[in-house]
């Protein structure tokens, strides 16, 4: 079921308008748990509960939105999933190990670049400029974050949607630590607008934005 579950969903996470319009890591979960959901409440399709009661941990003649919750969360988490299920289980052989990601360099810097636009209908170009410096020009201290104003739902909320109006569109573009740089953005018109000059803490994540 969550083989056919993971297929099924394929479809829609690949099309290309869903990652035009959608934060792929940030929707895929929920609707995969609610059409999880679907399925155990449509077909009474339960393993949570099964497995309870074949280990004799429930006297319960039959599943309630627990166990149906439970069983959806497992099927919402494909055949990644179920394959650590049946290795915890001993029917399946434990793979050796995935070595763990190597840990963020000190030497490095994640940044990116919103930009808001005052005039909505406005469709002028805006190019995002990072210039390294000479070291001799750097001066002052170290940006290590810029704290985002906007409210924790506003947060959540933007977190689902797609930025096209962001650089990069995911994740951060990489800078040298204690390195000066120039970060500006540039319009159509020639005006520049300079959102930072100096250097950035070692493993810094600073999100500017800017609004034009």
């Amino acid at each position: 079921m969550a083989t056919l579950l993971e297929c099924a969903l394929a479809i829609i996470f690949q099309w290309r308008i869903f990652r035009i319009l959608f934060a792929e890591k940030a929707v895929k979960v929920p609707l995969a748990v609610l059409a999880a959901l679907i399925i155990v409440n449509t077909v009474s399709y339960d393993p949570f509960y099964a497995i309870l009661k074949d280990a004799q941990a429930t006297q319960a003649a039959q599943g309630n939105w627990v166990t149906y919750l439970m069983s959806a969360l497992v099927l919402a988490g494909g055949t990644a999933g179920v394959n650590r299920l049946f290795q915890a289980m001993g029917f399946r052989a434990v793979a050796s190990e995935v070595p763990a990601p190597a840990p963020r360099n000190d030497g490095e810097a994640w940044i990116s670049v919103s930009v808001k636009r005052q005039d909505l209908t406005s469709r002028e170009a805006v190019q995002v400029l990072v210039e390294q410096l000479p070291n001799e020009q750097h001066a002052g201290a170290a940006l290590a974050a810029v704290i985002d104003p906007r409210s924790p739902r506003r947060l959540a909320w933007e977190a689902l949607l797609a930025r096209p109006n962001r650089y990069p569109p995911n994740g951060g573009h990489v800078v040298s630590s204690n390195q000066p740089y120039v970060i500006s953005v540039k319009l159509e018109t020639g005006n520049s607008i300079v959102l930072h000059r100096g250097s950035f803490a070692p493993r810094a994540v600073v999100d500017f934005t800017v609004t034009i």
